[in-house]
């Protein structure tokens, strides 16, 4: 309760294993940017393009199939056979499309109509949608830098599209999509995650 009045006043004594435990950092100014950040969430999706619903081109009686949810495939990799019903004649069916096997409808033994048998998903392109709200619209545009961030992982990308909601889902709070690339060839990010993305909406040069 009783302070030393003959001390020095703001002075703090910091020992060198309490910076090195807490990161403290010095670094020299000088000049950069300035910039301002706009965070916006969203979630993660696939391309249209690279999701393939996998159907029988005649209708048969399914003799293998050979891959099963998890599987990974190269377009152009038979997957199936089908015996034919007009000409019991065996063909194959090949992956349309690389990806991983998501789901997937049927087996051996059952026939083979116009059904779904297998769906394959390519997620080495994913597509982070981030909710812009109306009160934000006038400060987001295409071409701005996004930092995204999930956890403790980052990425840098730009908004490539604004695209508007569906106006008759009557929602309360109208906003717009910004749609970022996400590039996931190393697979380290998951279609349908919440991500957050740092958005800058003003950069400015000083020289200190």
């Amino acid at each position: 309760e009783h302070g030393d009045e003959h001390g020095e006043e703001g002075h703090i004594e910091i020992s060198a294993a309490m910076i090195n435990t807490v990161g403290i950092t010095s670094q020299t100014a000088s000049a950069g940017k300035i910039k301002q950040r706009l965070t916006l969430y969203g979630n993660s999706t696939t391309d249209p393009s690279a999701v393939s619903q996998v159907r029988a081109r005649f209708p048969g009686l399914i003799t293998k199939l050979s891959v099963n949810v998890g599987d990974k495939v190269k377009q152009g990799q038979v997957i199936a056979e089908v015996e034919s019903n007009n000409s019991l004649s065996r063909y194959n069916i090949i992956a349309p499309i690389s990806g991983v096997i998501s789901k997937r409808y049927a087996n051996p033994g059952e026939i083979a109509n116009e059904q779904v048998l297998l769906t394959i998903k390519n997620y080495q392109q994913l597509w982070l949608e981030l909710q812009v709200f109306s009160t934000q619209q006038a400060k987001v545009a295409i071409g701005q830098s996004v930092t995204i961030t999930l956890e403790q992982q980052q990425a840098e990308s730009v908004i490539k599209q604004l695209l508007p909601t569906d106006t008759d889902k009557g929602t309360d709070t109208p906003y717009i999509i910004a749609r970022v690339p996400l590039e996931n060839s190393q697979g380290i990010w998951t279609a349908g995650s919440l991500f957050s993305g740092s958005v800058v909406i003003n950069s400015q040069a000083v020289t200190l």
